[in-house]
């Protein structure tokens, strides 16, 4: 079906809902005040990369942009709460947050299931979109069962089963 049309739209849509992502926070540092949001478009990279997308017209988009070093921090499935908190609009989403500088002086959030700190070495704007592309220059992880994003809801990922 084609995305001319509203219909076909709405069909792509729920297509790559049918995907599902795990769900990582981004944060930063501009002129001294942390930032963050949620993001779903990540991928690990071999053992030392990370790509991510973010959208250009996002509020902290010129922030993210303007770094040089990032924390992502991979949710566990008990932090949906989380989550939510950093894709709210209007907030402090930081407030409550026992957050802490990493080496590279990114804020780093605790008890996630995993946490990168990020050198971003390569910007590249894409329809609509910029790809960070970043190397790892710290990670440390937990046990724990990720949290997923499918079909526009979050999912725990720990009734995912091998085949």
């Amino acid at each position: 079906m084609s995305t001319d049309t509203a219909e076909g739209r709405a069909t792509s849509a729920a297509a790559k809902g049918s995907f599902p992502t795990g769900v990582t926070i981004v944060t930063g540092i501009a002129d001294g005040v942390p930032f963050g949001t949620t993001v779903s478009a990540f991928t690990a990279l071999g053992a030392n990369h990370v790509a991510m997308w973010v959208l250009e017209d996002a509020s902290i988009h010129d922030r993210l942009y303007a770094s040089t070093v990032i924390g992502l921090s991979v949710l566990g499935a008990d932090q949906k709460a989380l989550a939510g908190q950093f894709a709210t609009h209007g907030i402090d989403r930081f407030a409550g947050i026992d957050w802490q500088s990493g080496a590279n002086g990114a804020p780093m959030l605790p008890d996630v299931l995993a946490a990168y700190e990020l050198d971003v070495t390569e910007r590249h704007s894409i329809g609509g979109f910029t790809l960070f592309y970043s190397t790892v220059t710290s990670a440390r992880g937990r046990d724990g069962h990720p949290l997923v994003w499918w079909r526009s809801e979050f999912w725990n990922g720990g009734g995912l089963t091998p085949r």
